[in-house]
């Protein structure tokens, strides 16, 4: 795998092969009781360039202990360790389990290349056979050099400004009034070009470097060793990219960050607003990102070129200044990206809304604001014995051999580089790194329509533009604000705000009552979660009398009637999300029925199968039972006396009973002919998908519980409703009573309706018409709604009469299936 090089590792791994990378005799005895294996390999190529990663073959399996050896052909052979030199190198064992060789640079001819021996060992019980290797010239590259080290002054020389200083303030400041975020540029300033340092890079370019003198040095080698590892190309990349973003910075609001930051008074790095936050993250993830991909690749290539037999091939001078260049570089990059703003700290994130529930007919709008971010720094370290090593290298002179004796005064030389009086006192006054903490910018302002995004997260109740934000329809939505996308360098933060709008609730009391023809019946009403009261009040039968907004009187007919009379008070408000097309109806309803005159069918609902016969009885209420007898007829099914069968074929049957003795008193049941358990009749209309209208079944659950379920064949897969009293209902209890509902199309976990512990939540209600000697009959009226894991997501009115045997009273089955 490619990896971006550290630059301590760098630095060691020089030494390191420095020190070890040269040996007569570099295999090892045999020991530890290891199986001798002389594995047969072979490269993936013959002939290579310097630095190109080519795939061995043949060696063992799962091997981090193994080494290359590549021996120069001299004219005599060299598979036999003889007198020659042998040099080790580079085997990367792969995370795939595949081995490659890090070509090297010839160790003998570099520039013009040539033909070497090459073995894999692992310094013990495992030597390989022997292949060759053809390495490849170094292309002319001329001036490469001079144009890196160019191209390293105008990056720094950019980014000086962002971090408020320059190279001459950096030159002439005290140390000890160094803002924190100064002293990586100015290492890296001193290693590019200072007039106090002799060996800096620019000294090299110029020839004054006392190594760029000597006989020794060959700068054309290091150019196109910088030809080869395309580290121009990566500088070019970073220039280019500098440019865009200041003149992108140039086009803020805030006026030219890059002069903004520059002339700011000295210290840390001040940040207002959201637009500068934006800039300065922008900028750190950029440099960020300018170490992965094919740039890390160049950069390994680089860092591989310093530590495969970069020392022994190309001299410590090539050396030093090739590494002295990567470091350079690095430190940087890193400054960018570790000590401006690069995240967002988390859980500084905030944000006020005005409002976080509305009634129904509230208009709104209402308004957030203050949204508010806070930037954080990564933080840095600079490792001073690198810092010293890389120095050290730029300044060695003379042969290799003289700069492998130095390597015990390298390790321990902290200071004693042309680093200026300032710079050896900021190392040296580390112990063991120049270390800048991480750091926020709190509390950044990022309200402007430039710095934001906001949204719907979930829900429909609310709509939302810019900062405004009103209710559409009752339920529940989450608002979003988030830093604009694609800003702040790709980096988000986010805060969520759950709005409710609480639907209009309108209570009519009594709920159902039971009376004789003429009476009057005084009705109230309730009206809950709306600005605007304002009540219609209809009745289906009788005069009405509305005395107020909330209070009205029912007369009822002088003869009995046989359907159930409705009051019913609407709210009329059309303001807020009651003024959206296809708002749901918001009523309360009252039933009156007669004591006279009216015939009861048992059973009023019911299914049976095709063919099968089911028996009935009625009762005419209040008629002496002298007068109790009835004819039966049905419109699809037939009858003898009071023995009904079913049709052949499935569908819906209307029963119809006639009082004999006055045959304007009727009354009707309902069959259902199917393969059922039990069944009734329901309506439902609103916004939750997958709810159904038409015929149901009713079951009971528990004593409790009943629930109404679409008559089907397979009783495994019904889509039901469950609705349970809230409190319990006690046998003879007529009336109005709240209950709880919930919905799941195949029994799952999807489910509407209400926490009978929230009183803010909306329940249907029951209206029991008869509950006694284990009979209950009655309709379901209101609306339940869909919650989903941000709230409320729709609502569905109801209107279901029902009729069930101890379903609310005492458990049992409701009816048996016919």
């Amino acid at each position: 795998m490619w990896r971006s090089p550290k630059v301590l590792l760098v630095v060691l791994g020089v030494l390191c092969l420095v020190s070890c990378g040269d040996s007569d005799d570099p295999v090892s005895p045999p020991g530890g009781g290891e199986q001798e294996l002389t594995p047969t390999i072979a490269l993936a190529q013959a002939a290579a360039v310097p630095l190109a990663p080519v795939a061995i073959t043949g060696l063992p399996v799962d091997r981090d202990d193994l080494y290359g050896l590549v021996t120069v052909i001299t004219g005599k052979s060299a598979k036999a360790v003889g007198d020659t030199v042998t040099h080790q190198v580079f085997i990367e064992h792969r995370e795939d389990g595949t081995y490659h060789l890090t070509v090297p640079f010839h160790p003998t001819t570099p520039k013009a290349g040539g033909t070497v021996e090459f073995r894999v060992t692992n310094g013990s019980n495992i030597n390989s056979t022997v292949t060759t290797l053809e390495i490849a010239a170094l292309p002319a590259a001329d001036g490469a050099f001079a144009v890196l080290v160019g191209s390293l002054q105008t990056l720094l020389d950019g980014w000086l400004p962002i971090h408020r200083t320059s190279r001459e303030e950096l030159r002439n400041t005290p140390t000890s009034e160094f803002s924190d975020n100064w002293y990586p540029l100015y290492f890296a300033q001193d290693v590019i070009d200072n007039p106090d340092n002799p060996n800096s890079l620019r000294a090299i370019v110029d020839g004054t470097a006392p190594h760029a003198a000597g006989d020794d040095f060959d700068l054309d080698l290091l150019d196109r060793v910088i030809g080869l590892v395309g580290m121009q190309e990566l500088l070019d990349d970073n220039v280019a990219h500098l440019d865009s973003m200041i003149a992108w910075a140039d086009t803020l609001e805030d006026g030219n960050m890059k002069s903004l930051a520059a002339n700011q008074p000295q210290g840390a790095l001040t940040i207002s607003t959201a637009r500068q936050l934006d800039y300065f993250m922008t900028v750190a993830n950029a440099s960020r990102r300018g170490t992965e991909g094919h740039p890390g690749e160049i950069l390994q290539a680089t860092g591989l070129g310093i530590g495969a037999l970069g020392v022994v091939t190309l001299g410590a001078p090539v050396v030093g200044a090739l590494g002295a260049s990567l470091w350079a570089y690095q430190t940087m990059e890193e400054a960018k990206s570790k000590l401006l703003p690069s995240t967002f700290e988390q859980g500084a994130t905030s944000c006020e809304f005005a409002q976080v529930s509305f009634k129904e007919d509230e208009p709104g709008p209402a308004q957030w604001s203050n949204f508010r971010i806070a930037g954080q720094s990564e933080g840095m370290s600079i490792d001073k014995l690198a810092l010293s090593a890389i120095m050290q290298f730029v300044g060695l002179r003379g042969s290799f051999g003289k700069w492998a004796e130095g390597i015990p005064e390298i390790a321990g030389a902290v200071g004693k580089f042309a680093l200026g009086e300032g710079g050896n006192a900021l190392i040296n006054a580390a112990s063991g790194a120049v270390t800048i903490p991480p750091r926020v910018w709190p509390s950044v302002d990022a309200s402007h329509p430039n710095d934001y995004d906001s949204s719907i997260n979930a829900g429909s109740a609310v709509s939302i533009n810019q900062r405004n934000y009103r209710p559409e329809q009752a339920g529940q939505s989450t608002l979003q604000v988030a830093t604009k996308s694609g800003h702040y360098g790709y980096q988000a933060t986010l805060v969520h705000q759950v709005v409710t709008v609480d639907a209009i609730k309108v209570t009519v009391t009594p709920g159902a009552k039971n009376v004789e023809p003429g009476d009057k019946v005084e009705f109230s009403a309730e009206v809950e979660s709306a600005l605007d009261d304002t009540l219609e009040w209809t009745t289906t039968g009788g005069t009405l009398d509305v005395n107020s907004n909330t209070t009205a009187t029912l007369n009822t007919p002088p003869e009995a009637w046989k359907t159930p009379i409705i009051v019913k008070a609407r709210a009329t408000t059309t303001d807020g999300a009651r003024g959206k097309p296809g708002a749901p109806e918001r009523a309360g309803r009252g039933t009156v029925t007669s004591r006279k005159g009216e015939i009861v069918i048992d059973p009023l609902f019911e299914c049976v199968k095709p063919g099968k016969t089911l028996t009935y009885s009625a009762v005419i209420i209040n008629f002496p039972p002298e007068d109790q007898e009835v004819s039966w007829s049905a419109e699809r099914g037939t009858f003898i006396g009071n023995v009904y069968t079913a049709p052949g074929t499935p569908g819906t049957d209307v029963i119809t009973a006639r009082s004999v003795v006055d045959p304007d008193v009727e009354g009707n049941a309902f069959v259902q002919v199917s393969q059922c358990v039990c069944w009734f009749s329901a309506s439902m209309f609103g916004e939750v998908t997958n709810l159904y209208t038409g015929e149901f079944a009713i079951m009971d659950g528990n004593a409790a519980i009943t629930v109404l379920t679409l008559a089907v064949t397979d009783d495994t897969t019904y889509p039901a409703l469950g609705g349970q009293i809230i409190p319990g209902l006690e046998e003879g209890a007529i009336g109005q009573f709240p209950i709880v509902m919930n919905y799941s199309p195949n029994i799952s976990t999807l489910y509407i309706g209400m926490d009978d512990e929230d009183p803010e939540m909306v329940s249907p209600v029951l209206n029991l018409l008869v509950n006694s000697g284990g009979k209950v009959e009655g309709f379901i009226t209101g609306e339940v709604h869909r919650l989903d894991d941000n709230g409320i997501a729709g609502t569905v009115s109801l209107d279901i009469h029902f009729r069930g045997e101890t379903g609310f009273i005492s458990g049992g089955n409701a009816c048996e299936e016919r």
